[in-house]
């Protein structure tokens, strides 16, 4: 006796709040990307970000939705304003274009071609996604810097990129450092905080005298008085032991 084959049930349809809730994603995707496509328009450079990465996973986070472009977009307009607070007195660096794209090793890092005016932003491809605004950030910053013609001391510009960076991010770095109380004072981002704190404008002015060269008595002449001075006082108010370099070298102390 043959079993009757019982009724196959159709595929339940997808819920109405489903149906809103996906359209809602997209739309929020579409406005995302249309916003900083808006944004990007008003700095003058372009912002490149290609969404055919091998990366399936980085076009899905940040470059499909416009997340790259908008972290990228924030970044310059923030690390601008503290540069170049008047473009007329403080001159911009000639920036045409800044390119995010994947890096071949996984390390995070910036490339400059001078011919073009081109600066490139290499991400790791497993960035994770709470990290790619401090990455996009200490990347931007080091593009809009000046650095004396490649002769400013590689230690100090990584310092005024973190700072940077912090500034964007609302943080403060003066009294968290820690583990460099023997360093030089101005191969610490606490130490460019501080600075700017005593003195309002120094990291603009210190940046605008790197624009076509570098000399070690352009930190004094940003801050207005010895740097050595900024420096044991800095120290003091940390509680530790430090010096602006013997000699006058800006290089950390092992």
């Amino acid at each position: 006796m043959n079993t009757p084959l019982l009724p196959i049930a159709p595929a339940p349809s997808p819920s109405t709040s489903t149906i809103i809730a996906r359209l809602t994603f997209f739309l929020v995707l579409a406005a995302t990307s249309l916003w900083a496509n808006h944004q990007s328009s008003n700095l003058p450079f372009s912002i490149s970000v290609p969404t055919n990465s091998p990366s399936r996973r980085f076009d899905l986070l940040f470059a499909s939705n416009g997340r790259a472009s908008a972290a990228i977009f924030r970044a310059a307009s923030l690390i601008d304003s503290i540069l170049f607070p008047n473009p007329l007195l403080y001159p911009r660096k000639p920036v045409r274009q800044i390119s995010l794209q994947l890096s071949p090793c996984n390390i995070s890092s910036v490339s400059f071609d001078s011919t073009a005016e081109s600066f490139t932003i290499f991400l790791s491809a497993d960035i994770a996604a709470e990290a790619l605004a401090a990455a996009v950030t200490k990347g931007v910053a080091r593009v809009l810097l000046w650095d004396g013609g490649g002769e400013a001391p590689s230690e100090m510009i990584e310092a005024l990129g973190n700072y940077l960076s912090a500034a964007v991010a609302g943080d403060s770095l003066v009294l968290r450092e820690t583990g460099r109380e023997e360093g030089k004072c101005l191969g610490e981002a606490g130490f460019v905080e501080y600075c700017e704190r005593q003195m309002p404008g120094f990291v603009a002015r210190l940046n605008k005298g790197m624009r076509d060269r570098w000399s070690e008595e352009m930190v004094d002449d940003a801050l207005g008085f010895p740097a050595t001075r900024a420096c044991a006082e800095f120290r003091r108010r940390r509680g530790g032991a430090g010096e602006m370099g013997g000699g006058r070298s800006w290089a950390a102390s092992d």
